[in-house]
């Protein structure tokens, strides 16, 4: 598995309260997310959180390379990064192009038991919802 490239998106989250902290408040509330996402030639995309200052820059030490080798490609981009300057928010870059490799790399079998489990969670929210019956009415599961 190879890394082909990358692609962002910006979304908003709409709190529907003053959010903030020791750096800036939000008072409306509504704050931009961006996220970065990376593709592979196996058709797999792995989602990272984050900053897309300098993206470009920092997704050159990744591309071509696999996903699975985290921790090898973390140092590169980190490498990168020094030299293209420490600014806070290139580390949020990394950060976001690090959650994407890890989401990416994950197994086939680690993909389907997380699959399979939300799947049994949408069943199981489903059962509730119904008001849990306690017994199937007779007949129901003749065929």
């Amino acid at each position: 598995m190879r890394i082909t490239g990358y692609r962002t998106l910006t979304t908003r989250q709409e709190w529907g309260r003053p959010v903030g902290d020791a750096n800036g408040v939000f008072p409306d509330g509504i704050v931009d997310v961006q996220l970065v996402l990376v593709d592979t030639d196996e058709g797999i995309t792995g989602v990272g959180l984050g900053s897309h200052l300098d993206l470009e820059n920092i997704f050159a030490a990744i591309a071509g390379e696999d996903p699975r080798s985290t921790a090898a490609l973390y140092d590169r981009m980190l490498r990168q990064a020094f030299k293209a300057g420490h600014a806070g928010a290139v580390f949020g870059t990394v950060g976001a192009l690090d959650a994407a490799l890890w989401d990416a790399g994950l197994t086939h079998k680690k993909r389907k038991s997380r699959r399979d489990m939300v799947a049994a969670q949408i069943l199981l929210q489903t059962y509730l919802d119904a008001g849990c019956p306690a017994e199937a009415p007779p007949g129901a599961l003749d065929s």
